[in-house]
């Protein structure tokens, strides 16, 4: 995900994204060394000149084929498949919470993808979409950073994400720009994640029309961060549209081209 945030400088603003905070640092400016903290802790201050960048999500239609060759996966209450070092601290604290909880799939594994084959990489892939397929919720915990391309993945498989984070930046909000924004509302969870031993319980109440709801909710707003769009209303042309927002606020003028290829066709 992305983040191009923009500054003052006395009346000027300026468009800072964090590959150009290096060659800041040696004016004078916040160091490479204190937007690496702050990346790891997933720290960042999203304001109304920021752009928030979806992750790519395979496409359905991909996954579709890919799981065709696969036994079913069970059906859960919740799942997390997720690696145990990413997080450590915000992660450990998952597994034990839901251990016996019925319905429960949240393991949490050592990986070192740099040692592992690609093949095994690709059925660890495969086994984890299908079960999240499978899945009520999806926990979304932090990592490196408080975002995760396990959100839109959640959202892909019809499942609902359950962020536990605090500085998880959603896309395409109604301040964003975007001229159809994504409808966020009861698409998502958010749950403290210093009460997660709370979770299980509150997710076990909740009813089956609110979950149907924020199903169709989550799809309605998969559709505005999808980059596959066939609609033209996707990722693509929101991102262009909060761009536009940002350097030229008065026009009507769309930057990118009604007739931009509709998906399949590039």
């Amino acid at each position: 995900m992305g983040h191009a945030r923009t500054t003052s400088a006395g009346s000027q603003g300026r468009t800072t994204c964090p590959w150009d905070w290096e060659q800041r640092s040696a004016a004078g400016g916040p160091s490479a060394d204190g937007l690496a903290v702050r990346v790891r802790k997933g720290i960042f201050g999203v304001g109304p000149r920021t752009v928030v960048v979806p992750y790519f999500a395979e496409p359905n239609g991909l996954l579709d084929a890919a799981l065709a060759g696969g036994g079913p996966a069970p059906r859960s209450l919740v799942f997390l498949r997720a690696a145990a070092q990413k997080g450590a601290k915000a992660r450990a604290i998952l597994a034990p919470a839901f251990r016996d909880v019925p319905g429960a799939d949240v393991v949490l594994v050592e990986r070192h993808e740099d040692k592992q084959a690609y093949e095994e990489t690709l059925r660890t892939y495969v086994d984890t979409m299908r079960r999240m397929r499978n899945a009520t919720f999806c926990l979304v915990p932090a990592g490196y950073t408080s975002s995760s391309r396990r959100f839109y993945e959640s959202l892909a498989a019809g499942c609902v994400p359950v962020i536990l984070s605090r500085h998880f930046p959603l896309p395409f909000g109604p301040s964003s720009g975007a001229r159809r924004p994504a409808p966020w509302g009861d698409a998502v969870l958010r749950y403290a994640a210093h009460k997660v031993k709370e979770l299980p319980a509150f997710l076990r109440a909740l009813g089956g029309a609110r979950v149907a709801a924020m199903r169709r909710a989550g799809a309605a707003a998969l559709a505005r961060v999808s980059y596959g769009n066939e609609a033209g209303e996707g990722a693509t042309a929101a991102l262009f549209d909060q761009l536009t927002h940002l350097v030229a606020p008065t026009t009507s003028q769309r930057l990118l081209p009604r007739d931009w290829p509709a998906a399949g066709s590039y």
